[in-house]
């Protein structure tokens, strides 16, 4: 287990939900050394580093991610790493550099080619443009994603519409959901 980078991952994840900032960047550090080209492990540096917003630590960590190959078939990929740390810098208290990362995701998403715009780049393309406030954009999105993914897209849809104000499709949505029932892990 002292080898294992994903436990210790997972140790600095528990730190960094009890606040313990100094202790959580130790076990990311931890992982990290034990795997260095995991854009895993990266993930775990960014998010101990993003809380402290320690701009300098996360450069040099979002250009070691960028350097290695990216998995557009889940979440491993520099534009979701850069997304995740903008919002975690902005969740603790860092608005401007968390919104201007946030901003370089956008970017980064919206320069992918048509190959690489799998379920989870437009997923994550969806939540980058809903952080910045284009809901609009954001809501579109979302609509375009596979039936496959509809408890995810749903979500994320009505989460949107919400926050547009427009409470009539988030009631709506809502009401899918639930009628998905409890057996549907996210469902409700």
């Amino acid at each position: 287990p002292e080898q294992n980078p994903e436990r210790w991952g997972r140790i600095s994840d528990i730190h960094h939900y009890l606040g313990d900032a100094r202790a959580a960047r130790e076990a990311a550090e931890r992982a990290r050394k034990l795997d260095p080209s995991n854009l895993t492990t990266l993930r775990f540096s960014l998010r101990a580093a993003a809380v402290q917003g320690d701009s300098a630590a996360i450069e040099d960590l979002l250009a070691a991610a960028r350097s290695l190959p990216p998995d557009f078939n889940s979440f491993r990929y520099w534009g979701d790493m850069a997304l995740e740390t903008g919002q975690e810098l902005i969740a603790h208290g860092h608005p401007g550099f968390g919104t201007a990362l946030v901003r370089r995701s956008l970017e980064w998403f919206e320069a992918r080619q048509p190959d690489e715009r799998t379920f989870y780049v437009r997923f994550r393309h969806a939540i980058a443009l809903y952080q910045l406030g284009d809901y609009a954009a954001s809501l579109a999105m979302t609509d375009s994603l596979p039936g496959s993914t509809e408890i995810l897209a749903k979500g994320l849809r009505a989460r949107v519409a919400a926050a547009a104000g427009d409470t009539s499709l988030a009631l709506r949505l809502d009401r899918d959901l639930e009628a998905l029932g409890i057996h549907r892990l996210g469902a409700n």
